[in-house]
């Protein structure tokens, strides 16, 4: 389990991964899967998507499997 530090540092480095994120799949304009994220992390990247606008973000399948789908909106 994570500190409130470790939580505070882990969702700083998340919103620069989303902030990012929301950049390039604008550009691109394809949906993206991304794998490997722990329920804490998605939503973390689910609220800065969300923040930036013009952004779709979901969560799809079950258990360990459970991964976010990203699509820009524009």
């Amino acid at each position: 389990s994570r500190t409130a530090k470790q939580k505070e540092e882990r969702e700083a480095q998340l919103s620069g991964v989303a902030e990012f994120l929301g950049g390039r799949i604008a550009e691109i304009g394809v949906p993206v899967v991304i794998m490997g994220m722990d329920s804490f992390d998605r939503r973390i990247i689910h609220q800065n998507l969300g923040d930036q606008g013009g952004m779709q973000t979901e969560s799809e399948g079950f258990g360990t499997f459970r991964r976010l789908k990203v699509r820009s909106l524009k």
